[in-house]
């Protein structure tokens, strides 16, 4: 099935709450991966004034739905396995980069990695999704 992946960018920009919310946006898809972006602000802070553990997995996860749903079905996250590595910081700009490893049937998993700006790694990810579609 061939796909828009600009028309699907925008729609997960515009039809996610949690994202616009979140501020944090995708900026690529290609058949196989997806690239999340955030500037960080302060309310993306922990109380020690690095990033909070939550927005980098949430954006990994982002990124990581977004690569699998690029063949057109529906996937929910079943299974992740992380390590966050290093702290980010307020004015840092951080992307999250998902690939497809393996595509199946019913599930595809992906590797997931945060990085800042001077492409330091803060955050590594394995995801597994469950395929809705039949």
């Amino acid at each position: 099935m061939e796909q828009d992946y600009e028309k699907l960018k925008d729609w997960a920009n515009s039809n996610t709450p949690f994202m616009r919310h979140s501020e944090f946006e995708i900026t690529e898809i290609t058949p196989d991966s997806a690239v999340v972006e955030c500037n960080v602000k302060k309310i993306h802070l922990n109380p020690y004034s690095i990033t909070h553990g939550g927005l980098l997995f949430s954006m990994a996860d982002v990124a990581s739905g977004t690569a699998a749903r690029a063949d057109g079905r529906k996937y929910v996250t079943e299974q992740a396995s992380v390590s966050f590595l290093k702290p980010g910081k307020e004015g840092d700009l951080i992307k999250a980069e998902a690939k497809i490893i393996h595509r199946g049937r019913k599930s595809a998993v992906l590797d997931a990695e945060v990085r800042n700006q001077d492409g330091k790694l803060l955050f590594k990810g394995m995801f597994t999704y469950f395929c809705l579609d039949d």
